[in-house]
């Protein structure tokens, strides 16, 4: 990843969000980054924001494409697994949005992909209640508060340990396969 167009991709899609006052918080691959590294993973290849459903506004797509990023993929429903992707200069955003459930007790987001992109998957976590805000890249951005269980929900035990083989929808530990239709 290009770790100056990266930056100034994560800045501006943060000056969006913020101006629409819509929430989020790193997530997934950037939020392990910054746990781990204090900076983007080397081979990491996006930039993974989450968002709450309950925050989703209409003028997220109008907003970022104003911004100058073009929509790469849109996945999912309101109601289900609704994911954003843009790109900007070659770096992609993803905008995951995170869904509850109350009856189990955790937030879910979804992740799509497999053949024609036509499987989903949902990354189960714990509850998110409370965020902390922290500075990185030079900007203030909310992380959870309980950022290592969350990241032992998806990278397993030894999350701070890089691994070499990682796919985004196969290797999480807290992965959950369904069909969608």
């Amino acid at each position: 990843m290009n770790y100056p167009i990266a930056e100034q991709n994560l800045k501006l899609m943060k000056k969006v969000l913020d101006d629409l006052g819509v929430p989020f918080w790193l997530t997934c691959g950037t939020l392990l980054g910054y746990a781990r590294e204090n900076d983007f993973i080397n081979h990491d290849t996006d930039i993974d924001l989450g968002i709450f459903i309950k925050d989703w506004n209409a003028a997220i797509i109008s907003n970022v494409i104003e911004a100058g990023f073009e929509l790469y993929h849109e996945f999912g429903t309101n109601d289900k697994g609704l994911e954003y992707s843009f790109i900007k200069d070659g770096v992609k955003v993803d905008l995951f949005f995170f869904y509850e459930d109350m009856d189990k007790g955790y937030h879910w987001m979804a992740v799509h992909g497999g053949k024609g992109m036509k499987s989903m998957c949902k990354y189960n976590f714990p509850w998110l209640v409370m965020f902390d805000e922290i500075e990185f890249k030079g900007e203030h951005f909310r992380i959870p508060s309980n950022y290592e269980p969350y990241l032992k929900a998806q990278y397993g035990p030894d999350w701070n340990v890089p691994m070499k083989h990682w796919h985004y929808f196969y290797s999480p530990f807290n992965r959950e396969y369904e069909n969608e239709s």
